[in-house]
């Protein structure tokens, strides 16, 4: 505070999270942000536009690196040649253009050894033809056991039922039923439904799942929508409040 109101002369400010921003633009201020970007993935729980920590949940080795990681070797296990650098933007770029997430794995992996239905071109600065490596990289995040990714790591759907289900059925169902997914690892085609599916084998009550899939931007038209609600003034700290304390 002392930086923004006396150094850079901030006239009145607020902040909160990009989870609670990611939730609020779906038009909800209670609900389940599974948020995965590159470095980590949270599960954040909000009741009433309040965080809700110990229902809350993060995990270090489960993200968009430990994509490209794996998207590197089963490339490389197929036969192509590449010079991994410790810039990973040219991969990070190929799962973005051609990856996927299968909704049943070994299906998957059967149509893509017997049939051309999963084969992409990625048509980057060299060509690369994709087939089972776009799903099998993705699949860690649903499998991590399949990778060695140090301490045991938790799955998607075991981090969101870990958060929620030691709650009473009441307060279950809330979290359940309002599902947002954010974050640049969840836009992956496919992750939507199979969290559906892989939840709906944890839950008690698949039937109330309600999973709103990611969309780009999603924390940014967040604070858009609420800078422009109603009551939005009450909540900003004033530089005369900030005197005043």
């Amino acid at each position: 505070k002392e930086v923004i109101f006396e150094k850079l002369q901030v006239g009145s400010y607020y902040t909160t999270t990009p989870q609670f921003l990611a939730l609020y633009e779906t038009g909800r201020t209670s609900g389940l942000v599974l948020d995965s970007g590159s470095d980590c993935t949270q599960v954040v729980c909000f009741n009433n536009g309040h965080l809700v920590a110990e229902h809350s949940r993060c995990v270090d080795q489960l993200g968009g690196r430990e994509l490209d990681d794996w998207l590197i070797r089963c490339l490389s296990e197929s036969g192509f040649s590449l010079i991994v650098t410790s810039d990973r933007s040219g991969y990070t770029d190929i799962k973005e253009h051609t990856a996927m997430v299968a909704l049943d794995y070994e299906q998957a992996l059967y149509d893509a050894q017997h049939s051309d239905v999963y084969i992409k071109e990625y048509a980057g600065p060299e060509s690369i033809i994709l087939n089972e490596q776009r799903f099998k990289c993705t699949e860690i995040l649903f499998q991590p056991e399949l990778i060695q990714l140090g301490n045991p790591t938790p799955s998607l759907q075991k981090l969101v039922y870990d958060a929620i289900a030691h709650l009473d059925g009441k307060s279950q169902r809330l979290y359940s039923n309002n599902i947002v997914l954010a974050g640049r690892t969840c836009l992956l085609p496919g992750l939507s439904d199979r969290l559906q599916l892989e939840l709906g084998k944890l839950i008690s009550t698949p039937e109330e799942l309600g999973i709103t899939p990611a969309e780009k931007y999603r924390a940014w038209s967040g604070g858009a929508k609420l800078s422009q609600s109603d009551g939005f003034a009450d909540l900003l700290l004033t530089m005369e409040q900030y005197k005043e304390r």
